[in-house]
């Protein structure tokens, strides 16, 4: 027996595909700035020619990675691995593109993992063929793909082992692996070096949503008050729809198995805290440095050195554009879409409310 694992960075930022690739999915008459890592949060402070420019490169990215992936099969095939080797193939998040007005994987407020981020594929192959050509309901999540492993090689799982081997579900048993999937980030603002494993944006001062999912609903929990999100996936697969307000019941039904699941694998009272009694909300005082941009919006940085760096580049066409210094009330009151860059992500001036 052997086991070979191939882990890949792509597609990831930066999007940095061949032209040739790139030249498969954008618009040919496309003339500006190549963005090959787009900062995170509110995508509003690209154009929307810009946006579908960065949408070609991920996707330039991803065929990028198909074609070596590909080459990679076609090898396995040739040595006759097909034959008694199981393959499996996932990730480990999705990225968003505008959806719920957000790009990429932001962080802390703006930190709620929906169904495009969490919902990742897994495609298995067994060499005998167990479950060919089929698409298997059922609830899986990451710490179930060893014991699966395990399973498939006649070796017995740990009892540290967390997750559950899924092929009894491939087998067509009627009993469900998992009741819930849970869904989170680690907590930088509690000194678990959160960015070390997951990468950070955003203040450190808020715990991230929690995301709760079942095979009818989702549920982000979002610590600190603020108002939580209920989503019937069956009617409303996009989550465009919160319905927490129309469903209470199922909201507390799923935030008490999130606290539960947590309790059972022993976090602890700080950890759980936000969840419980709330946060301390992050407060925007003091000025920005801002710019208008092509659209009339403001453009806000914490220091004026930022701010000059993005509102003129010297190769770049046009004339420098002012710079003033506004406050946080200013900018929600001229327009609570105004972008204001803070922690390595773009806000609006609402998102502080």
């Amino acid at each position: 027996s052997f086991f070979l694992y191939v882990d890949m960075w792509d597609p990831h930022e930066p999007f940095d595909a061949p032209w040739y690739d790139v030249a498969l999915y954008a618009d040919p008459a496309w003339d500006g700035d190549r963005n090959p890592y787009p900062q995170y949060g509110r995508f509003t402070y690209m154009s929307a020619a810009e946006h579908a420019f960065v949408k070609a490169l991920y996707a330039a990215q991803a065929t990028l990675v198909d074609r070596w992936v590909g080459r990679f099969l076609e090898l396995a095939e040739r040595l006759g691995l097909f034959k008694n080797t199981l393959i499996l193939w996932t990730t480990d998040h999705g990225h968003l593109f505008g959806e719920h007005d957000l790009q990429g994987k932001p962080g802390a407020e703006l930190g709620r993992l929906y169904e495009v981020t969490t919902r990742i594929p897994l495609l298995v192959y067994h060499p005998e063929g167990l479950g060919a050509g089929r698409r298997v309901a059922g609830i899986v999540q990451p710490p179930d793909l060893l014991p699966s492993i395990l399973d498939f090689m006649g070796v017995d799982v740990p009892a540290a082992v967390e997750g559950k081997s899924f092929w009894p579900l491939v087998e067509g048993q009627d009993t469900p692996l998992h009741k819930y999937a849970f869904s989170n980030r680690y907590p930088q603002s509690l000194g678990d070096q959160g960015a070390a494993f997951d990468g950070w944006v955003g203040t450190d001062r808020v715990v991230e949503p929690a995301t709760v999912t079942d095979d009818e609903w989702a549920y982000i929990g979002v610590p600190g008050g603020v108002r939580s999100e209920l989503y019937n996936l069956k009617d409303d697969p996009g989550q465009t729809h919160n319905v927490i307000a129309q469903y209470p019941d199922v909201a507390q039904r799923m935030h008490r198995a999130f606290i539960a699941f947590m309790q059972e694998h022993g976090a602890s009272e700080a950890r759980l805290r936000p969840f419980v009694e709330g946060q301390v909300a992050v407060t925007i005082e003091g000025e920005f440095y801002a710019f208008r941009d092509d659209f009339g919006r403001w453009i806000a940085f914490s220091t004026e050195q930022q701010a000059r760096a993005a509102a003129y580049m010297p190769n770049a066409p046009g004339e420098p554009r002012e710079i003033e210094t506004v406050t946080f009330e200013k900018l929600l009151a001229d327009n609570p879409k105004n972008l204001i860059h803070l922690f390595e992500q773009y806000y609006w001036a609402e998102d502080f409310v």
